[in-house]
């Protein structure tokens, strides 16, 4: 089905969700030469249609969060940017990625939703549904392949901000060893009221992160410069326990130590002069 606005045509790629009162389709923009892609709400519950009004003119970015709006027939259409799929729970390996890579994630999502123009109301749904995006530059995308069935037009920010929180601590968790602050505050604290908080936080415990790497660096450092020493005190001992050997050998077969007579016969003259007689 080709769904029509005054602004595009839409004509559907992939249908990814279907649910009792909305289906996420990908869609393309048909009266366009280039593959522009959307991802496109058809809400079929005119309740969840009011509260998705409600929870727009609501935000401070209004009508500006989505590409647009628009009603064709019984269905109402909410269109907003194509984010191609690249799940966080696919792409996210946290044992083979520093604890420094997976701050800077954390870091990221959080920016990811600050910046974001989507209502609270929907950035909550996307939080909890985890439609989250990870790039290969570790950069966070937010994706609307939602299921608007839980939609709550009163959830605010100290909402969304709990729930990023839960997503921050389920990142760490695969990290949760002794010098991952941020776990073991995320795991401790839920009062966040704003993203700013929740922000400030990351950064610090991010610092902290630094501060390990740097000393495991050293350490690393420490341990290597400790390691050639040790080689080498070990060649210097077996060299004199093989001299001492060598020694005791020569004393019991010539009643000497041959290697000695170099300083013992050194000083038995000084040029012409005999110091034995």
């Amino acid at each position: 089905m080709i769904y029509q606005s005054n602004k595009m045509v839409y004509a559907p790629v992939m249908e990814v969700l279907k649910g009792n009162v909305n289906e996420v389709l990908i869609c393309r923009n048909a009266l366009s030469e280039q593959r522009s892609y959307y991802t496109l709400l058809v809400i079929h519950d005119h309740g969840i249609v009011k509260r998705l009004f409600s929870a727009i003119e609501q935000s401070k970015h209004g009508y500006a969060c989505c590409v647009e709006i628009f009603q064709q027939g019984d269905v109402y259409c909410a269109v907003f940017p194509y984010v191609k799929e690249r799940r966080m729970q696919s792409f996210y390996m946290p044992a083979q990625v520093s604890l420094e890579t997976c701050g800077k994630i954390c870091e990221n999502l959080i920016l990811s939703c600050m910046l974001s123009k989507l209502p609270y109301p929907l950035l909550y749904l996307v939080l909890e549904q985890e439609q989250l995006h990870l790039l290969k530059d570790d950069n966070v995308e937010l994706g609307c392949t939602i299921d608007l069935s839980e939609l709550d037009e009163e959830i605010g920010e100290k909402e969304c901000v709990r729930q990023c929180a839960v997503v921050l601590r389920e990142l760490l968790k695969a990290r949760k060893d002794k010098e991952n602050t941020a776990y073991q505050l995320f795991n401790r604290r839920w009062d966040y009221e704003s993203f700013g908080s929740l922000y400030r936080d990351m950064r610090l415990v991010k610092r902290t992160m630094k501060r390990h790497k740097r000393l495991t660096r050293l350490r690393m450092i420490f341990q290597s410069r400790l390691e050639g020493m040790s080689k080498l005190l070990r060649v210097i001992c077996v060299g004199m326990i093989a001299l001492a050997l060598l020694s005791l050998l020569s004393r019991a077969m010539w009643g000497e130590i041959p290697f000695l007579r170099v300083f013992v016969n050194h000083f038995k003259a000084i040029g012409t002069e005999s110091l034995t007689g």
